[in-house]
């Protein structure tokens, strides 16, 4: 797909704060618990194809269940399609995978979000070729059970389903059969769609819709056990010169009614997480939109600044219930971009794992487990899937698999209140295949791996290489791009 993100803020990172703020330092203090980690490790694998993914906000539940989408061996019988093969949906659970199958006529069937009770929100193709875009139509899906539900649409050719709830309360957004002249769904969805978007929930009996803020375009993307809802949406039809869309803002949905959570100044807002606690946590820019802040919003607090780490760019992914959030932001003079966690209104610098140079935290779980990635700033080399622990280093989760393993652990998508861990394996041919990390309790032993040394001789050499490596403009476009657009599951998505 060669739509292009017209947030031109995103390519400007050369515009610089004086900033004078000294970094603070990768969290300290000596972790217990590293060196008592096991896991069993399973590799999901596929049914009978190269690959398998996960892909949405919460992908595993607190019962071990893991929502995703694998290929067959089998070809999709249509071209222009998001799969070459057909790539049902499954559930895995205790080494089990199970297929949950397809809406008719369709080859595509992609999870993105489980409900701790096992209900199951995401999107399908049904094999149908949209004339105007020349990719199959996508239709919103819901799991309960042996049952598959086809969402529908508001009139259009697309819907998406993001999150659900234990309530079956699902969430999302549809086209309907307006023109959108400005591209909502390429831009922030990474689908390309020519008629405009509105935010629903759905609950069993048609889907509702929740309103706007003003503009053509919403989306909702979380629902949290008190029904209240979260996402983004245009507040107005006026093409702003810095950002070249209308101006953008997360939402906050409750009771019937949209409230616009507001911005730093700036025209341009999103949110990523809502926790059960009504707070919810994206970043805004600031009035000239070249600078954006990560932040923390509630109906008691309103917005809140969560500051960076010395950069013009931080992003909070994630919130628990605890009120601590994590994602990543860019250090003084835009240099690296490293994870960071917010907690007692202190920003904390968690460093990187496997001799890379920048990370990204996407997840914390309740129990304050922290799912990532280290990766290099330059975009060279290995990435190396990440855990940090509420205290102590980040940790590369590949000094787990023996040392004959074929697999690079790439990215910790997931980490459960049980410490169960979500990751992407890379095979050495390059497919990818969804890891689970089962933490080994008591005295339990068959299967269980600990950590092996820190830093292998290579990584040791991979580090010191890459010590003066810093984030390009291009690299830190690409983060960005990463933290506004919806739908990287999706091939394509991540093109420019």
């Amino acid at each position: 797909m060669k739509s292009k993100l017209r947030l031109r803020w995103a390519t400007l990172v050369a515009v610089c704060l004086a900033l004078t703020s000294l970094v603070p330092s990768p969290a300290q203090g000596q972790n217990k618990t590293v060196s008592n980690l096991r896991y069993r490790i399973f590799d999901v694998g596929t049914f009978g194809g190269p690959t398998s993914q996960t892909n949405g906000s919460r992908i595993l539940n607190n019962e071990g269940v893991v929502a995703g989408e694998a290929d067959t061996a089998k070809p999709c019988p249509f071209s222009g399609g998001f799969a070459s093969l057909i790539s049902p949906a499954f559930r895995w659970k205790d080494g089990k995978l199970t297929n949950i199958g397809l809406l008719p006529d369709g080859c595509f069937s992609l999870p993105n979000g489980i409900s701790q009770n096992g209900f199951i929100a995401g999107s399908s193709d049904n094999g149908i070729i949209d004339p105007n875009t020349g990719v199959p139509e996508i239709r919103a899906d819901f799991r309960a059970n042996s049952h598959m539900f086809n969402l529908g649409t508001f009139g259009g050719t697309n819907s998406l389903a993001n999150d659900v709830n234990d309530h079956g309360i699902a969430v999302g957004g549809a086209e309907n059969k307006d023109p959108d002249p400005f591209n909502f769904g390429g831009n922030l969805l990474g689908l390309p769609s020519p008629t405009a978007w509105q935010a629903f929930l759905w609950q069993g009996h048609g889907l509702k819709k929740l309103g706007t803020l003003g503009g053509p375009d919403s989306f909702a993307l979380i629902v949290n056990q008190s029904d209240e809802i979260s996402g983004i949406a245009f507040t107005n039809s006026v093409v702003n010169p810095t950002t070249e869309l209308p101006t953008t803002a997360a939402f906050f949905w409750k009771n019937g009614k949209m409230t616009d959570i507001g911005s730093f100044g700036g025209v341009f807002s999103t949110m990523s997480y809502l926790n059960d606690k009504s707070q919810v946590v994206g970043f805004s820019t600031f009035p000239g939109d070249f600078v954006a802040h990560a932040f923390v919003w509630a109906p008691y607090t309103g917005m809140k600044d969560l500051g960076t780490l010395g950069g013009t760019f931080s992003t909070a992914i994630w919130v628990n219930n605890s009120g601590i959030a994590v994602g990543g932001s860019t250090t003084l003079n835009d240099e690296l971009f490293i994870a960071a966690r917010w907690r007692n209104g202190a920003i904390e610098n968690l460093g990187t794992a496997g001799g890379n140079t920048c990370s990204n935290a996407f997840q914390i779980s309740e129990r304050g487990e922290v799912a990532g990635q280290s990766f290099n700033c330059d975009n060279t080399g290995l990435a190396h899937a990440t855990l940090w622990e509420p205290t102590g280093p980040a940790i590369d989760l590949n000094r787990f698999l023996p040392p004959d393993s074929n697999l690079q652990l790439a990215e910790a998508h997931f980490v459960n209140d049980r410490g169960e861990l979500v990751v992407v394996g890379i095979l050495p041919n390059g497919n990818p295949h969804i890891v689970v990390m089962v933490p080994c309790t008591g005295t339990e032993s068959e299967g269980c791996r600990g950590a092996r040394e820190e830093l292998s001789v290579a990584q040791q050499q991979l580090a010191f290489s890459n010590h003066h490596t810093r984030l390009s403009p291009e690299n830190l476009a690409a983060i960005k791009r990463r933290a506004i657009r919806k739908f990287r599951g999706l091939p394509g998505v991540n093109e420019n």
